[in-house]
């Protein structure tokens, strides 16, 4: 954990640092604005393997010259993140997008249309949508957003999409606890320790934050306000927060070795490399991760969903 928040530390920086040298190269902003980082960024729970995940909040009466200069700005920034070594994101979640670009009411706009209108591919962005942090600027988009996002617990449908979204990424667990791998191709033997693990963990604190009306945005500090308010037991919210603790340092020892072999980085683990008490660890993760989701599909009764 302490490694992902230093980690997107220095991703801030760069960030701060690349925005001054655009401001250098493009003149002075034109007026106020926030610079806003999404998912693992904004939870400070980045590893080496993260893509570029950001937006921009504009006041409100931001003129057409002015948003015209931000995407300039924002194109520049998204080529120099690219050669600072972080990708482009593939969902086109970047501030030179208009869709991840917007003046306040923009933005309160596309969050009231995300959770009063909730379809599958709103939930795609709202998953990463609802995990944002300022990183530079003025405007601090998450006080900014605040009354929008609480709206979420009196949102039954939305949040009975969420809890589907919540239940969709399953843990890699097989018959008589054994680790269910794949079988074939590339990553044979192998299971991805983010879709099978991290992924899960984090979709299932998300939504019981939102539930609950939260302004937490950690995931460990989610699934702790998730057991103080009786959301999941505290052994079980404990097991997810040490199973969330364990997978990180696992992608994380990934990525080093893969690094010093100059190999791309994935997220893909063979159980038989690992300890006999990780297995262990990991197998009382994959246990908490459905017991949590059972609850979840039982309480939203997701199974009822269309």
């Amino acid at each position: 954990g302490e490694v992902g928040r230093v980690i997107a530390t220095v991703t801030d920086r760069v960030q701060r640092r690349l925005l001054a040298l655009a401001f250098d190269e493009h003149g002075d902003p034109p007026g106020g604005f926030g610079w806003i980082a999404f998912g693992s960024q904004a939870r400070r729970e980045q590893t080496l393997h993260s893509d570029q995940d950001h937006g921009l909040v504009l006041p409100d009466g931001t003129d057409d010259e002015a948003h015209r200069w931000w995407q300039r700005v924002a194109g520049w920034m998204v080529d120099a993140l690219e050669r600072c070594g972080y990708p482009r994101c593939n969902g086109g979640v970047m501030a030179v997008n208009d869709a991840w670009r917007h003046d306040v009411s923009g933005w309160r706009a596309a969050f009231g249309d995300w959770i009063d209108r909730p379809s599958e591919y709103h939930l795609m962005e709202s998953s990463i949508a609802f995990d944002l942090r300022a990183v530079a600027g003025d405007l601090q988009v998450r006080e900014l957003m605040a009354p929008v996002i609480a709206t979420v617990a009196d949102r039954g449908i939305f949040l009975g999409r969420l809890a589907r979204d919540a239940t969709g990424h399953r843990p890699p667990l097989g018959f008589f606890g054994r680790f269910a791998v794949e079988r074939s191709g590339d990553h044979k033997g192998s299971f991805d320790v983010k879709a099978g693990v991290m992924l899960p963990i984090t979709d299932i604190a998300r939504l019981h934050a939102l539930a609950r009306g939260s302004t937490d945005i950690a995931t460990d500090d989610r699934l702790a306000g998730a057991a103080a308010a009786g959301q999941l037991s505290d052994d079980l919210a404990a097991t997810l927060r040490a199973g969330y603790e364990l997978a990180t340092g696992l992608r994380l020892r990934r990525h080093l070795r893969q690094h010093d072999r100059d190999q791309p980085l994935d997220n893909w683990l063979d159980p038989d490399d690992l300890e006999a008490l990780v297995r262990a660890q990991l197998r009382a993760t994959f246990k908490a991760i459905r017991t949590a989701q059972q609850s979840i599909e039982s309480r939203y009764q997701t199974g009822l969903l269309g």
